[in-house]
């Protein structure tokens, strides 16, 4: 079974993809997926890391354009390690997003979701996301289009 440094690389790796979501660091959101990653956002479902980094670089640059800034909070975080290769991870996830300068006025979430994950071993020993599915369960005016 894993060791707790297998569960903290993992919340790391869940900890990495919301910081890229949030632009609050410089990471490519892709390089935290395998190669044949995927990633399935409500209606959207992106296969391989290539269309995982064209997302996230289409949608960075359209957050910055229309100042729309966004904050994916986390709680529940549940992580499974089943052996040294393979585990699993599931949390609930609340989304504020906004448009303008900040401070941005704020009321209710914009989604509410459940998140799955089944992550692997990568080649060099860390984990990635084999697969991440983020499940829609509330939605509100500011939510992203697929989203909804």
């Amino acid at each position: 079974m894993g060791t707790p440094s297998d569960t903290f690389e993992l919340i790391g790796l869940d900890a990495a993809y919301w910081a890229c979501a949030d632009r609050r660091n410089d990471t490519d959101a892709g390089t935290l997926f395998t190669e044949n990653g995927t990633l399935q956002l409500g209606s959207m479902e992106l296969n391989g890391r290539r269309a995982i980094q064209e997302f996230f670089a289409a949608r960075n640059e359209d957050n910055v354009r229309t100042k729309r800034q966004t904050r994916h909070v986390v709680s529940g975080l549940d992580v499974s390690v089943h052996d040294a290769e393979h585990a699993t991870l599931t949390s609930v996830l609340v989304v504020f997003a906004g448009h303008g300068e900040l401070p941005i006025a704020s009321d209710l979430p914009s989604t509410i979701a459940d998140v799955s994950d089944v992550c692997i071993r990568g080649p060099e020993g860390e984990w990635l996301f084999e697969r991440r599915s983020i499940h829609p369960i509330f939605v509100g005016p500011g939510a992203a289009k697929f989203a909804r």
